[in-house]
This record gives C-alpha cells, sequence and structure tokens, in this order.
C-alpha cells in the first residue's frame, strides 16, 4: 500500500469515520476526490456571479477551500500514478 494510502487512513481514523473503503486502490479515491473537488471550486466560483453582496464572501471562501484542496489531493493523485487501480485488469491479484 502506498505511503499516501496510509496517510489517508490516518486522516480518516482521527476524524472517526468508519467508512468501507478498498485501501487497494488508493489511485482511485484520490482521482475521484481531485474531480469532487474541481467541481466545487468551479461551482463556487460561478456562484458568485450573480449573488447577493452579503453570499459574494462565503462563495468565495467554499472556491478557495476547494481549490487549495483540489490542489494537495490531485499532489497526491499524482504521486500515486503508479498505484494499482480497480479499473486496470492487470492489477488484478
Amino acid at each position: 500500500m502506498p505511503a499516501d494510502a496510509e496517510l489517508i487512513k490516518t486522516i480518516v481514523r482521527t476524524q472517526r469515520m468508519d467508512l468501507p473503503v478498498d485501501w487497494e486502490n488508493a489511485r482511485d479515491l484520490l482521482v475521484t476526490a481531485a474531480i469532487l473537488e474541481f467541481f466545487s471550486f468551479i461551482w463556487f466560483g460561478s456562484a458568485q456571479e450573480f449573488a447577493p453582496p452579503s453570499a459574494v464572501v462565503p462563495r468565495a471562501v467554499g472556491s478557495g477551500i476547494g481549490f487549495v484542496s483540489e490542489a494537495v489531493v490531485g499532489i497526491l493523485s499524482s504521486r500515486n500514478r503508479d498505484a494499482p487501480s480497480a479499473l486496470d485488469p492487470s492489477s488484478d491479484t
């Protein structure tokens, strides 16, 4: 198991999330998270266009959080590029 998968497991344990996760395919989880974070960044950013003035700051903060977390997860997923994937038939054991 890649070292980044251990980091994610530690974070999940400290947050007391007991999730049924297949840690053997950490790359798939990281890429999925990166895609979702990218779309949250886009959604919060585009939601600011016609927002009332009182809603611009919370949406800007949400967009910033989405961007930063997408960058972190993107870096982790690129570091796990060679990890096994559920979609790769050659990684079946």
